[in-house]
């Protein structure tokens, strides 16, 4: 099972993905638009439509937040808050986690 979005690879866009099939999890682990692109809705646009597929193919996701590509932790939170998913406790990790349930 793969994801595929055209607007990943006509913008360059970083977008890895793990798939546990057993588990039924997506684990997001890099989701980065180059700077020239940032704040034109992309983010949404792939988001959205990530979303579907993960709903579609009954998949959960986890993520960890990080402000090292340059967006601040709690830009990225209220982000990705919009497509469902929320802050949640890894053991023994620091640093923030969230994940959405499919639905």
């Amino acid at each position: 099972m793969h994801y595929v979005n055209q607007t990943i690879t006509n913008y360059q866009i970083t977008f890895d993905l793990s798939i546990w099939e057993r588990e039924k999890l997506v684990w997001l682990n890099n989701f980065i638009i180059p700077n020239e692109y940032r704040l034109k809705g992309l983010g949404t646009s792939i988001m959205s439509d990530f979303s579907k597929w993960l709903d579609s193919n009954e998949y959960d996701s986890k993520l960890l937040v990080s402000s090292c590509y340059g967006t601040s932790e709690y830009k990225l939170i209220d982000f990705y808050k919009k497509f469902d998913y929320k802050i949640y406790h890894e053991k023994n990790h620091k640093g923030i986690y969230m994940e959405r349930k499919h639905g």
